[in-house]
């Protein structure tokens, strides 16, 4: 998908805004080059963290106003470090964005991560957003990352993991157990055999 339909899109989710899809030439041009420097996902995730500072404003055209300061802020956070500091929140950003056409905030990655592993956090994800409608999904990552979600959905799986391995360990034991006692029936058969061979020697 190219990043200006990407940003169309995150701004009727986000801004509930659904104008013309037009934008110049110099400012395709503008935003193209950028994501081919910066990333598609670095670019979704800062418009959609411009979009919630700019929330409750009235835009005609909210794609081109950001892409008219898309420049310096996305900039400001290269130079920053953030794309450098943990490959794995690039790395979320993306797998989300596989699941949703969207990105979350790497602040709201961030806090995740100081708590789970990327393994535990994109497979509670997939989880979590697999079985939603479009309705639904534009409300996942927000719901996931920000509202407490993904700890509950996180937990859950932890839970379910626990009682699957543990019933695993008791199947083992009882298969276990049962080969035992068929070990111990066929020793006693066998020496019941012996003894009987014994008695006919004499």
């Amino acid at each position: 998908m190219k990043i200006t339909d990407m940003l169309f899109k995150a701004a009727g989710t986000e801004l509930e805004w659904f104008g013309p899809k037009r934008l110049q030439p110099q400012e395709v041009f503008k935003i193209e080059s950028m994501a081919a420097t910066y990333g598609k996902g670095l670019i979704l995730t800062d418009f959609e963290a411009w979009a919630e500072e700019v929330r409750g404003k009235d835009f005609n055209y909210p794609v081109s106003q950001y892409i008219r300061i898309a420049d310096a802020r996305v900039k400001e956070i290269s130079a920053s470090g953030e794309r450098k500091d943990d490959p794995r929140i690039v790395q979320i950003s993306a797998f989300v964005f596989t699941l949703t056409n969207r990105t979350p905030h790497q602040d709201d990655i961030k806090k995740m991560l100081v708590k789970y592993s990327q393994d535990e956090i994109q497979n509670a994800f997939k989880a979590y957003a697999t079985p939603l409608d479009d309705y639904e999904t534009k409300f996942a990552i927000k719901n996931f990352f920000r509202d407490g979600g993904g700890d509950g959905v996180i937990l859950s799986l932890r839970q379910m993991k626990a009682a699957d391995e543990k019933r695993q360990i008791e199947v083992d034991a009882s298969i276990a157990a049962g080969e035992f006692v068929a070990k111990m029936e066929r020793d006693q058969l066998l020496a019941s055999e012996d003894d009987v061979v014994g008695d006919k020697s004499f």
